[in-house]
């Protein structure tokens, strides 16, 4: 089933149930990660704030190919447009794996009401 995220009348398949996807994202997130620790920590105000947006532009072209950070927040950096798009997109992820751990618990679960032992891979008497 196909995982849309909507933001800024821009749409983009992201499905976190599915392992490219989720190599993409944590490949995505660790590159980011990287850049957070480059980050200027003192200096002109604009230039902190230019850079720290830099960041998510770079974290959306990775997820999601060249040019989408600014298609979704546009052209002009601004810290309030580049937090509003990131929790979006986060609240769009964990809605995603909430769902995801919620049908692997059901499904887990119902390996254990009918008997079945996953560490031996089969049903147990």
């Amino acid at each position: 089933m196909s995982q849309i995220w909507k933001y800024n009348n821009i749409e983009l398949e992201f499905d976190m149930g599915d392992v490219d996807t989720q190599e993409r994202y944590e490949k995505a997130f660790t590159k980011m990660e990287e850049t957070e620790k480059r980050l200027p920590k003192t200096g002109i105000y604009s230039e902190l704030s230019r850079a720290y947006c830099g960041m998510f532009y770079q974290l959306y072209d990775e997820l999601f190919g060249a040019g989408t950070g600014e298609k979704l927040m546009g052209k002009k950096a601004n810290v309030r447009t580049t937090e509003e798009c990131y929790n979006s997109f986060l609240t769009f992820v964990r809605t995603q794996l909430a769902e995801i751990n919620r049908i692997r618990a059901n499904t887990i679960g119902g390996c254990k009401n009918y008997g079945y032992n996953r560490k031996k891979g089969k049903r147990s008497s």
